[in-house]
């Protein structure tokens, strides 16, 4: 369950950052300034170390980097009271790896693309509501597509603008990501006063900033996944089907405005929990390819508004 918490939140927390476009609520007399920017477009490469794995079918090395891009967007339906936001994700994942002592090695590169619609509905006192629905299609794309490759999300969060420098929220999450209907809390907040910030997507996110004029530098936990359809036949008799990958990142976070509105943002750090696990039609694990803790490095290109 914790894996797919992980995975279904991280799609959403750029979304909560995005609903900032409604904090300016016409009804109140004192305008507020908005907490957070919002990437309008994104590409990020994440590269994690060789690392050791140990599996039924022996020991081994194995190496993994994510490729992933977004574009999302913010239509005004009335001003200061409703959005429609519309976002698209595609994310890459590639593996390699090989067993020791062996000539036996594996490659594997997985697709993800994402299409999430959603609305904001600013009401009195500055509360507001955002509500989103994400249906995925994630697959090695191996076979012709059907109904097992995709997955469906959907989220619901009503949050506060409690002070000019602290908003709040809680929600819920439903999915059927794992072949049943799961309905999962959340709690989000952001915090910005002075050079300092907080920005929380809990349990999943958390990042503390201390800000510059042209950047900022802090430290960042933040987890991600995802749950791809796979055909792949490992032996005569036995056929893997799915596939979950999740891991959760611990690190210094530092990014950097390098021309208006487009900044840099470089990570690195320790993987604290790295699982890949391909799985039968059962949905029981065949293959733990699950590390210990390895180092990564991500950079990326960010489209600020």
């Amino acid at each position: 369950m914790l894996k797919g918490f992980v995975f279904i939140l991280l799609i959403l927390q750029s979304f909560i950052t995005l609903g900032q476009a409604g904090d300016s609520n016409s009804v109140d007399t004192v305008k507020y300034e908005r907490l957070t920017k919002f990437p309008l477009a994104s590409v990020t490469y994440t590269n994690y170390s060789n690392s050791k794995f140990e599996s039924s079918a022996g020991n081994g090395k194995i190496r993994m980097e994510e490729v992933r891009a977004s574009l999302q967007l913010a239509i005004k339906v009335k001003e200061k009271k409703t959005y429609i936001l519309q976002k698209f994700d595609f994310t890459n994942f590639h593996t390699t790896g090989a067993l020791n002592n062996s000539q036996t090695g594996f490659e594997e590169s997985l697709n993800s693309f994402a299409y999430s619609v959603g609305l904001i509905q600013v009401l009195k006192n500055r509360w507001k509501i955002i509500a989103i629905a994400t249906p995925t299609l994630a697959s090695d794309f191996r076979e012709p597509i059907s109904s097992d490759d995709f997955i469906m999300q959907a989220y619901f969060n009503i949050s506060k603008r409690a002070t000019p420098y602290f908003e709040y929220g809680f929600g819920l999450v439903f999915t059927t990501r794992f072949g049943r209907e799961l309905v999962l809390p959340v709690a989000t907040g952001i915090y910005k006063k002075d050079d300092w910030s907080v920005f929380a997507v809990l349990p999943v996110q958390l990042g503390i900033y201390r800000h510059f004029t042209n950047s900022k530098l802090g430290l960042s936990f933040t987890a991600n996944g995802n749950f791809y359809n796979f055909n792949s036949n490992l032996t005569p008799t036995v056929k893997l089907e799915k596939v979950s990958y999740s891991r959760l990142n611990l690190g210094p976070e530092y990014d950097l405005k390098i021309f208006k509105t487009l900044h840099l943002n470089l990570k690195a750090g320790v993987t604290l929990r790295n699982r890949l696990e391909p799985q039968d039609k059962s949905g029981s694990i065949v293959l733990n390819l699950s590390t210990n803790e390895k180092f990564f490095f991500s950079a990326g290109l960010n489209i600020m508004m």
